[in-house]
């Protein structure tokens, strides 16, 4: 690999990275993008993955030009305590940010570097999950007590409900109207009693609904009969993110770790957009998957379904099965598990505790990527 440009503009930098096949049989090559950021008021780590692109299949001697665009967001870092001036935000920090190109990790060939003389401005936030429990966490300047939240999540959640909608009864609006513009959104949910709102957010409950085939994974929306009568279709899921998992056969597909090994989001696209029309074929609406979550600990019972470890490969490579299952019409994703499982066994009483900060750089980040 060798580094042929470097240019910072607009709050993003792009690089260029030519690519030699110098062995004896055709391969492809991944391109990875180190940035070192400066160890300011804000404790940083080494290096962190800021941006990659796998090749396409290189013959011996043959080679290419990669271009590659990391933007500020994707090498800034979360003040949660407000020690750099800005509290609840992405910033970059003054100082040099020196990039790396190479295959891995240890990636040690200069590919550029920009100076800041103050700190930047990413993304003003507010406070969302601060710790609500004393411990300390691990810093480049050794064990301190982590930001603790401050605002009540249940006020927060009060201080922004929506506007309530008045209920008018049945109307004879069909959900249909809506689609044809004879009708709002607004005058169709005026309709709904609170009992059948609650179905349709709830849904079903248990899997294998009698709405779809046998061994689905649940049906949502129009589960009762009131609410089919207004043209809501049932919306039928199944499990799962290594191949549709239906009756008693399924199409096994590499697991989510074995696929963001492969560094490789458009071989993952094409098998995703595979992975939709089998959906369609057996009348899944919404698939439940891809697993994302964080590779948080060794022990969770899930990490086979989950990518990797790093915000950005999780991101990228989620982002692109999810474009290949949506390029089939009516066909959709959910992305799973919403954030920081660590465990299998009695997983519905998970209590992770994590920095605002952590949380933001990393746990969070893939499922804002995707």
């Amino acid at each position: 690999m060798e580094p042929v440009s470097f240019v910072r503009k607009d709050s993003e930098v792009t690089l260029q990275v030519r690519v030699k096949n110098t062995g004896a049989t055709p391969g492809k090559e991944v391109v990875q993008i180190y940035c070192s950021a400066p160890a300011g008021k804000l404790s940083k780590p080494g290096k962190i993955l800021a941006a990659y692109r796998k090749t396409a299949l290189l013959a011996p001697g043959e080679d290419t030009l990669v271009e590659l665009v990391v933007r500020d967001s994707d090498i800034a870092s979360f003040d949660d305590s407000g020690v750099t001036g800005f509290a609840d935000a992405f910033v970059l920090e003054p100082g040099k940010y020196t990039f790396f190109c190479g295959n891995c990790s240890t990636a040690d060939t200069l590919a550029g570097e920009f100076h800041l003389t103050d700190t930047h401005l990413v993304e003003q936030c507010t406070e969302a999950c601060g710790p609500q429990n004393s411990f300390r966490i691990m810093t480049n300047h050794g064990m301190e007590p982590v930001t603790m939240g401050t605002r009540d999540l249940k006020q927060r959640i009060l201080d922004h409900m929506p506007e309530t909608i008045p209920y008018t009864g049945d109307k004879g609006i069909k959900l249909f109207d809506v689609l044809e513009g004879t009708a709002t959104l607004e005058e169709f949910v005026a309709q709904l009693s609170d009992r059948e709102l609650g179905d349709l957010t709830r849904g079903e409950g248990p899997m294998n609904s009698t709405l779809s085939q046998v061994g689905n994974a649940g049906a949502f929306a129009g589960i009762t009969e009131q609410l089919r009568a207004k043209g809501i279709p049932p919306i039928i899921t199944s499990d799962g993110p290594s191949g549709l998992r239906v009756r008693r056969y399924a199409s096994l597909l590499p697991c989510g770790t074995a696929l963001a090994c492969s560094w490789n989001p458009a071989l993952v696209e094409k098998m995703g957009q595979l992975f939709g029309a089998e959906m369609a074929h057996y009348g899944t609406d919404i698939l439940l998957g891809p697993g994302m979550n964080i590779h948080r600990d060794p022990l969770c019972g899930r990490n086979f379904e989950y990518f990797s470890e790093d915000p950005h490969v999780s991101g990228k490579i989620a982002a692109a099965m999810v474009r290949g299952i949506q390029m089939n019409p009516g066909r959709s994703a959910c992305p799973k598990h919403f954030a920081c499982n660590n465990q299998e066994v009695n997983r519905n009483h998970n209590d992770s505790r994590v920095s605002q900060r952590a949380l933001r750089e990393i746990y969070l980040k893939c499922f804002e990527i995707v």
